[in-house]
């Protein structure tokens, strides 16, 4: 007896081989180079392998380290970005918009405002009113601040006008020679009882200016440098 075969059979075959030749046809894809060259990367994965990615790395959502994050960046751009501007608690930092953490404690001789509120520093040293002339007071602030010099009574009082304030406790107990033009100390040369100068003193923060003082050149006093 024939066995014949029903054409939704032999349809069926049909549609099955076509898939199978389409597949092999369209599907593959010769390798453009010899093996090893060529091959895929190693996915990453949970191993205690050491593994490089070259290209971004996208993770939308928490990143858990169990040793250092190392940022290999070359100085110019910034290291990392954030949005958030939320306090990072135990961030440890020791600079902070240039400054070194030695210039923002309160209390030293350092300010820590700038442009219209003057970075005012006070030398380590105190002198009477013999300077060696002006030019040695500005010598004095530049051997100890690299590009200061003694401040003029206009750029005490521009200091503090606008801007940021220092706190209440950071200029406390220091003072400075001040290079006035005519009560000098006798162009900053005499240390006698009989010669004036002027020096600056107790920061007011409730109206954010300096107080200047006339005293006598025989005193001896830091010497406030400006930038």
């Amino acid at each position: 007896m024939t066995k014949q075969i029903s054409f939704p059979t032999a349809l069926s075959a049909v549609i099955i081989v076509g898939l199978l030749i389409a597949g092999y046809v369209f599907g593959w894809v010769t390798p453009s180079q010899d093996p090893p060259e060529g091959d895929l990367d190693a996915p990453l994965d949970t191993s205690d392998t050491a593994q490089t990615k070259s290209g971004d790395l996208t993770i939308n959502g928490t990143l858990t380290l169990g040793g250092q994050l190392i940022s290999q960046v070359a100085s110019g751009t910034a290291p990392f970005s954030i949005d958030s501007p939320t306090l990072v608690t135990n961030l440890n930092a020791d600079k902070l918009d240039g400054y070194d953490a030695a210039d923002l404690s309160a209390g030293g001789n350092n300010g820590t405002c700038e442009d219209t509120l003057l970075h005012i520093r006070f030398t380590s040293s105190t002198y009477n009113g013999n300077l060696g002339g002006k030019e040695g007071g500005d010598s004095k602030c530049d051997s100890e601040y690299p590009g200061y010099h003694m401040c003029t009574p206009d750029e005490i009082r521009s200091a503090g006008v606008v801007g940021c304030l220092p706190s209440s406790s950071q200029y406390i107990g220091v003072t400075g020679w001040v290079a006035h033009t005519s009560i000098n100390c006798t162009g900053w040369t005499s240390n006698g009882t009989e010669t004036y100068g002027y020096i600056i003193s107790n920061f007011r923060t409730y109206h954010g200016v300096w107080v200047l003082q006339q005293v006598q050149c025989c005193g001896n006093y830091s010497i406030a440098c400006c930038p």
